[in-house]
């Protein structure tokens, strides 16, 4: 498809300089307005200044799959960026799930013959949470779920030398067990999901779109650490990102004009 990444003017226009400051608590902020304005000399809301210890385009708030990627697309984009993260290690809620990821239309499914699109996932989540999903943001999620696994697999393939979703897997495990992959598919990609008799949905009827990560050699069965590698490995490996962890974020700091110039953490 097209190229929607931003330009680098585009992407930090109105956002200026972010910054932490480190002296009992940690301060990041992010100035707004014109581009030659510094987040060192921003003053905070009621005219005091905030002295800030670091300084980057962009900070982000959390290190698991959400921030890993906006950090990534970001310095993608030219940014610096500080990523905040409260625990001690990265990976959030993505490294202790169970190894999968939805997504609709992807590149393995197109590879392992599966015929499927976003509008049917939108209705498909919107047929399994029984109507109680907001439209909007379901349609948001149908509309980039395949091409984020997509997007996942090629850092994988980039950063780790190896794809996150391995075809000739789901393709050696295509007969086992019929009853979850509806002797379809089989290994990476299944048909997982809610109980499908409960909204009227046959078993058979059900179209596989979950991905599931490739086990690493040090594991027996994947899980969500491997679907956090290939963020961990790309981060790693870029100049201007920093992870500062054992850091969690308070709260906001805005400026005089109210425009958020920052956050507090400690």
């Amino acid at each position: 498809g097209n190229d929607t990444r931003f330009t680098r003017r585009n992407f930090l226009k109105g956002t200026g300089v972010a910054a932490i400051a480190m002296a009992g608590g940690a301060l990041a902020g992010c100035s707004s307005g014109g581009g030659s304005a510094t987040a060192a000399t921003e003053p905070a809301s009621g005219g005091a200044s905030v002295a800030w210890t670091k300084e980057a385009d962009v900070v982000v708030c959390g290190y698991g799959a959400a921030g890993a990627s906006c950090a990534i697309e970001a310095a993608a984009n030219g940014a610096s960026v500080i990523i905040l993260e409260k625990a001690a290690l990265p990976g959030g809620s993505m490294a202790r799930c169970g190894g999968a990821i939805m997504g609709a239309p992807t590149k393995i499914q197109q590879a392992l013959g599966i015929d499927d699109s976003a509008d049917a996932l939108y209705d498909w989540v919107m047929t399994c949470t029984d109507g109680t999903c907001s439209k909007e943001i379901a349609r948001a999620y149908a509309d980039v779920a395949g091409p984020n696994v997509d997007w996942l697999d090629a850092l994988a393939e980039e950063y780790l030398g190896q794809p996150c979703f391995e075809v000739a897997m789901a393709e050696a495990n295509s007969a086992v067990d019929e009853g979850r992959h509806n002797g379809a598919v089989g290994g990476c990609l299944d048909a997982t999901g809610c109980e499908y008799e409960k909204f009227g949905v046959k078993q058979e009827e059900a179209v596989p779109r979950t991905h599931w990560a490739t086990a690493s050699p040090d594991n027996t069965a994947n899980s969500g650490p491997e679907l956090f590698d290939p963020l961990l490995a790309c981060i790693e490996k870029q100049d201007n990102i920093e992870a500062v962890f054992n850091t969690a974020l308070a709260k906001l700091v805005t400026n005089a004009d109210g425009a958020v110039v920052g956050v507090e953490a400690s």
